[in-house]
């Protein structure tokens, strides 16, 4: 079942942040976070984007496939390409989940049809890739640089904290620090590759950013014309 579930993640700007949680509680979702990100993209970018201030509102969902659809199909006419205050959503494929978020689901009667669990294996192509790095903190400008320098047109900064470091340090022998940042970047299929090798170049766990490189699928996104 977990394959025909999506991670929903919705970056918006603030102005659009009581909007988009009105869209969450009127569609009924019953599980979503809420948190605060900054921008990196280019002025030109968030002028394309509609994303007039690097502040952000970052939203985050588990719902299963036709639903995150709906949820998506509603974004869509709120995250218009090129309207001021406006962002991007899309979904990622799961391949595991708890048994809680299964439950929730059966009792809102939220059915999965089987041609829907067949197409959410994690093996589908996918047009579209969110690149993850995961940096210590002061190091975004630079893991952004890097980024552009291969293609990438902007951004999000998540501020976040490192948790059991000794563990951390005994796997990958790093100097860890407390204070990170996690740097998601929408990046199409043909540009990802470069992009991570350019980051881990630059950036990498050799360097003093201490950046860890990873990617994910999307299998569909609304808010930008061309994706």
């Amino acid at each position: 079942m977990s394959s025909a579930f999506r991670y929903l993640i919705v970056i918006t700007s603030p102005k659009l942040s009581k909007t988009s949680s009105e869209v969450f509680s009127e569609l009924g979702v019953p599980l979503f976070c809420k948190s605060v990100a900054v921008g990196t993209a280019s002025s030109e970018m968030m002028d394309i984007i509609g994303l007039g201030s690097p502040e952000k509102r970052l939203f985050m969902s588990i719902l299963p496939k036709d639903f995150a659809d709906l949820v998506l199909k509603k974004f869509r006419k709120i995250l218009l390409p090129g309207s001021v205050n406006s962002g991007i959503a899309f979904t990622l494929p799961l391949s595991g989940m708890s048994k809680y978020l299964s439950y929730v689901y059966e009792n809102k009667n939220q059915q999965i049809p089987e041609n829907e669990k067949r197409k959410g294996e994690i093996g589908m192509e996918t047009k579209f890739s969110l690149v993850a790095i995961i940096a210590n903190q002061g190091y975004s400008e630079e893991v952004m640089n890097a980024a552009r320098g291969a293609g990438a047109r902007g951004g999000t900064v998540i501020h976040s904290r490192m948790i059991s470091e000794v563990a951390a340090e005994a796997i990958s022998k790093l100097d860890v620090q407390d204070e990170k940042e996690i740097i998601l970047i929408v990046a199409s299929d043909e540009n990802k590759l470069a992009i991570m090798k350019e980051v881990s170049t630059k950036c990498g766990t050799h360097s003093d950013a201490k950046g860890i490189v990873l990617s994910l699928p999307i299998d569909s996104v609304a808010g930008i014309g061309e994706y």
